[in-house]
C-alpha cells in the first residue's frame, strides 16, 4: 500500500459522509425555503393575474381558459389546492394544497401559476 492510499479514508466513509450531507441539505432546503403563512393566492396566465383569492375565506374558483382549458381552484382551511384540471397530465392537481408565502401549483399545459403570497417578516433568527 502507498503511502498516497493509507491517506485516504475507505470508500464506505466517504459514501456515509455524502450520504448525511446530501440529507442535511434536503433537510435545511425544506425548512428554510418556505416563508411564513400565506394571506392570498394569486392565479396567474401567461404572467398576467386573473384573479386574487383570499385564504381567509373558503371559496372555489374556476379558471376557464382558451381552447376549453379548465382548473378547479379551491382555498379551504387557509389552503389552496387545484382539486381538477383537463389538462394532459394532472400534475397540478397531485401537487395538493399549500399554505406557506413562497410556495406556487404549476400547470404547464395551461400555462397557470397559483402564487401564494404573505407577510414574510417572520423572523428566523436573530442577530447582534
Amino acid at each position: 500500500m502507498t503511502e498516497a492510499e493509507k491517506r485516504l479514508p475507505p470508500k464506505r466513509e466517504i459514501v456515509i459522509i455524502i450520504a448525511v450531507l446530501a440529507l442535511l441539505g434536503l433537510l435545511a432546503a425544506a425548512v428554510g425555503f418556505s416563508g411564513g403563512k400565506a394571506e392570498t393566492a394569486r392565479v396567474l396566465v401567461d404572467g398576467q393575474t386573473v384573479k386574487l383569492l383570499s385564504l381567509s375565506a373558503d371559496c372555489e374558483y374556476l379558471y376557464t381558459g382558451s381552447e376549453g382549458a379548465e382548473n378547479l381552484i379551491v382555498v379551504k382551511n387557509g389552503g389552496v389546492s387545484v382539486v381538477s384540471a383537463n389538462c394532459r397530465d394532472g400534475l397540478c392537481v397531485n401537487q395538493g394544497a399549500k399554505s406557506r408565502a413562497g410556495q406556487s401549483i404549476v400547470c404547464l399545459p395551461h400555462k397557470l401559476i397559483v402564487q401564494l403570497e404573505g407577510d414574510s417578516s417572520e423572523v428566523d433568527a436573530y442577530a447582534k
